[in-house]
């Protein structure tokens, strides 16, 4: 080995190093030759080319690790990682910063070329990736110029969200027209947005209280009125039947065929007369008041939103009607609640679902449904009747059919002032008709004797034979049905009929929501049969079930 030299050695670890090798002594080590000693060799770093076009993508997403750090920066129990927190709570201070970093972002557009879909309950900006993001702002960019593109329903709630919290808005009035406009376009894309909307536009007249028109006005304008609840006095007392009750006709085809007035009387003819009965077998009964206990309970605007109690709110009353009132005292809102149980809500359901049961076999109603009275025995009314010897089935039957024979009985009324002109006028007619007597004509020729004349021939008689009907083929309407049901539509059905699962659970497996399964059968059913084949509990009316045991 020369004095002096330099080579690579593989070390055992992978990777390489220099040695280098000096024949003269080490400091300190006297004339030892041969002493190794590391020697870190330099290298040039090439500088990273960045195209324009990245330089602007980092600076997006740096201006969205700004809006995120407004999370970051308030770590709460909706952060933390605790076994122990108030859900309720960490749900507010989630929309605390979701109004923060909505109003970081207001002013914000995009003009993204690409689409990335996102599926979330309660959406917020902080879930979603770069992508996603860049996605919801071009978007949101063509909606406020009037273009309103079909997009993921996570996305729409979104911008509803920031609608609600009045994020990118100049005046609340303005908000409520923003989401006017956008819901009215929308929903004929995905009609479920509307079980949140017209909870969610009664509380923004509420919560803001510096809009143009009232409530009322408002929901006459554009239509809704039918959507609320009337003033009582009307049929108030029904809607809060409907509320009450575990069984809601007013989604029953029979109520939506044109029966809503004969129902709605028919059904307080029914109370009546259950409230007479009563109060005839118990002395001590002396009314029959279906009606839960009213107070004032807590109450949030926009349930069921990511919305932030953001506005200063005077105190104030808002009345819709004598059993809907909101109160708002040192800025804690109250609204009239109806304190129902269980029992309550059974009872009134089968009282409502008898009387349309009994109300569809008097009217020959397409379709029959039945209400079981089991559900009901343990309700304090029902005992007392029971113990009277008064079942409560009969009862309502018997109602319903006196209540119907009654208001479809012909009534015949006569007015004496017009009989005599009624008589004038029938001698005359008969004056006018009456023939003068002509004289006997005599024959010029003798008739026949009795014994001359010839008794007729009989005729055979042939009997009358009605000619045959052809028999009217079967248009098995539930073979029709069962091909126009999709594969995940027909499993829910199996599931339901077998009752060995959770549809719920099902629904959300296979990526529905349940509400939207449950419509879907019904209205596929309501083409081929005629009729909903699933109740409001999710369960198949007793007329079709052995024809889906036969056929699906």
């Amino acid at each position: 080995m020369p004095a002096r030299g330099r080579f690579w050695q593989k070390l055992s670890s992978g990777p390489f190093y220099v040695i280098d090798y000096d024949a003269n002594p080490a400091k300190g080590l006297g004339k030892i030759d041969g002493v190794g000693k590391f020697v870190l060799q330099p290298q040039k770093i090439q500088p990273r080319i960045i195209p324009s076009k990245s330089l602007e993508k980092d600076e997006l997403r740096e201006l969205f690790g700004s809006m995120r750090d407004i999370a970051r920066a308030k770590r709460t129990t909706y952060f933390g990682s605790t076994h122990f927190f108030n859900q309720t709570q960490a749900l507010r201070e989630k929309a605390s910063v979701f109004r923060k970093q909505g109003k970081f972002m207001k002013d914000f557009t995009d003009n993204y070329s690409e689409s990335t879909p996102l599926e979330s309950f309660f959406p917020d900006y902080q879930m979603m990736n770069y992508e996603q993001l860049r996605t919801y702002f071009t978007w949101r960019t063509q909606v406020r110029e009037g273009n309103f593109v079909d997009i993921s329903l996570s996305y729409a709630f979104l911008y509803i969200y920031e609608l609600l919290n009045n994020i990118g808005v100049a005046t609340p009035q303005d908000g409520l027209n923003r989401l006017m406009a956008f819901w009215k376009v929308y929903r004929v894309h995905h009609e479920s947005i509307d079980n949140t909307m017209f909870g969610w536009l009664r509380d923004y007249h509420v919560y803001y209280y510096t809009l143009k028109q009232p409530f009322k006005d408002f929901a006459k304008v554009n239509g809704l009125t039918d959507h609320y609840r009337k003033p009582t006095g009307t049929d108030g007392d029904f809607d809060l039947f409907c509320d009450i009750s575990n069984y809601d006709i007013r989604r029953s085809i029979f109520y939506s065929a044109g029966n809503q007035k004969l129902f709605q009387e028919c059904l307080c003819f029914v109370f009546e007369r259950i409230r007479q009965t009563l109060c005839s077998v118990d002395n001590d009964f002396d009314s029959f008041a279906p009606f839960p206990t009213m107070q004032m309970v807590p109450w949030h605007p926009f349930e069921g939103a990511l919305f932030c109690d953001w506005a200063r709110q005077p105190d104030r009353q808002v009345v819709f009607s004598e059993r809907e009132i909101y109160k708002c005292e040192n800025e804690k809102w109250t609204v009239s609640a109806i304190l129902k149980t269980e029992t309550e809500q059974r009872f009134i359901g089968y009282i409502m679902k008898q009387t349309e049961c009994v109300l569809r076999n008097i009217t020959k109603f397409k379709g029959k449904i039945s209400a079981d009275v089991s559900k009901t025995i343990d309700h304090e009314n029902v005992i007392t009747l029971y113990k009277a010897g008064v079942s409560i089935e009969k009862l309502i039957s018997n109602a319903v059919t006196e209540f119907y024979r009654e208001m479809t009985k012909t009534v015949v009324t006569i007015d004496p002032s017009a009989l005599s002109r009624i008589r004038q006028e029938s001698l005359a007619t008969q004056k006018k008709l009456t023939v003068p007597e002509q004289e006997e004509y005599a024959f010029p020729y003798p008739l026949p004797s009795a014994q001359s004349a010839m008794p007729p021939t009989p005729q055979k008689t042939v009997p009358y034979t009605a000619p045959a009907v052809p028999a009217t083929p079967n248009a098995a309407p539930f073979s029709t049905l069962k091909a126009a049901f999709s594969e995940t539509e027909l499993q829910a059905i199996r599931m339901i009929l077998r009752g060995d699962g959770d549809i719920k659970q099902f629904a959300d497996a296979n990526g529905v929501m349940l509400e939207v399964l449950i419509d879907g059968i019904n209205e596929k059913a309501m083409d081929a049969i005629g009729d909903n084949l699933l109740d409001e509990e999710f369960m198949i009316y007793d007329d079709y079930t052995a024809k889906l045991t036969e056929y699906i």
